[in-house]
């Protein structure tokens, strides 16, 4: 972390349970909506959320126009609410959204290692403290009134890091618009069809499909111990995710957790929303179709994964190992061992699934279809698909 950039700051409050992390660059149209949002926090009973619960941490960086002003008018307006507003330039690689959003993310750890969780006591015997999560969003987002209190709910019933569900504001007309949300339809029903098929403990149906910037949590223990966000310059959000996956950890989808986001077509990373946006306005304008994995594809996948697993708990099934070395056309005494050797689920998934993509008889196995065509294949599965 760039220790130097937030000495200045005061101590956290000891009853912070959420820090708030915004990397912004040249977003003075839309910062004041995204911290007029978080002003309006409120409970799970609806009551507005206690101001000393959470903070805000607005990183200004490169900017070239008013962002950082609007931010601390914004902030004489709203005492209550702790806004840390830092202004920074950044050079060469550091130069990018996955380096700013690293930089706030370690910060927020930092801040909740000086802010130790207090210990809760019931007639003499320790109990577990509230939940505390690094929250992050963007510049250009609007979350929900209960956004923070649904992402520490999900944290209290056992999850470490939570995806929220974003919506973006695209306008009727927007060439984008219906691709978009045909894909949306489609990974809404493709993670439908994975938790009846793969079901997990720690993400169960109702669930979506995101875990990007705009809207996602982690606990700070975690976050310290996966050694902080992935040092890459952009799509920092999905390296994320690929490091939990790889070490088990189970990503809570929530359905609860909600935000809007604008459908702007010039973004401010190299690669982003922005640019699927303006990649799927040129399908339209084209004429031409978004290809996406079947839904055979998705089931067999699903299934496979869903055995494997099973195995890798416990491989001492012959049989058992000779049918997934058939699926995934390798070596059944390779296989065997790669699963013994295994210490992560998700190491081993990654891995074995890759190998078999390298194969180009397992590769032809599966052709990408038309969105349309694979919505209506999700369906019919689904209604075949018995209620696990």
């Amino acid at each position: 972390m760039n220790q130097a950039l937030f000495s200045s700051l005061l101590c956290p409050s000891p009853s912070l349970q959420a820090c708030v992390i915004i990397p912004a660059r040249d977003e003075s149209e839309g910062i004041e909506a995204t911290l007029d949002s978080l002003a309006h926090q409120r409970d799970v009973t609806g009551e507005p959320l206690a101001p000393n619960s959470f903070e805000i941490l607005l990183l200004a960086n490169n900017c070239c126009d008013a962002t950082a002003q609007i931010a601390r008018q914004w902030s004489e307006r709203h005492p209550a609410i702790t806004l840390h507003i830092i202004e920074a330039n950044f050079y060469g690689d550091e130069a990018c959204v996955g380096y700013a959003r690293r930089v706030l993310m370690d910060a927020a750890c930092h801040r909740f290692t000086i802010s130790p969780q207090q210990e809760q006591r019931n007639e003499g015997k320790l109990k577990r403290g509230k939940p505390r999560a690094i929250c992050s969003t963007d510049a250009d987002t609007q979350v929900s009134p209960f956004w923070i209190s649904h992402t520490l709910e999900e944290m209290s019933a056992g999850a470490l890091a939570v995806g929220g569900r974003i919506f973006v504001k695209s306008e009727v007309g927007d060439p984008s618009r219906r691709t978009y949300l045909l894909d949306t339809a489609y990974r809404l029903l493709c993670a439908r069809l994975e938790a009846k098929l793969d079901p997990q403990a720690g993400d169960p149906f109702p669930r979506h499909f995101q875990f990007f910037g705009a809207s996602l949590a982690i606990c700070p223990e975690l976050y310290a111990q996966i050694g902080g966000l992935p040092k890459v310059n952009c799509l920092e959000d999905m390296a994320l995710e690929r490091v939990l996956k790889l070490r088990d950890v189970e990503v809570r989808h929530s359905p609860h957790v909600t935000v809007r986001t604008s459908a702007r077509r010039t973004g401010r990373v190299q690669t982003g929303l922005s640019t699927q946006l303006n990649e799927w306005s040129a399908l339209e304008t084209q004429n031409s179709k978004w290809l996406v994995p079947s839904g055979e594809e998705i089931a067999f996948k699903s299934r496979l994964k869903r055995r494997l697993r099973c195995f890798w708990l416990s491989p001492n099934d012959n049989a058992e190992c000779q049918e997934l070395a058939d699926a995934l056309m390798q070596d059944s005494t390779e296989l065997e061992a790669q699963v013994r050797e295994a210490f992560y689920f998700g190491e081993l998934w990654e891995q074995l699934w890759q190998q078999a993509w390298e194969n180009p008889a397992f590769n032809s196995r599966f052709s990408p279809v038309p969105v349309e065509i694979a919505l209506g294949q999700l369906r019919q599965m689904l209604e075949g698909v018995r209620e696990k």
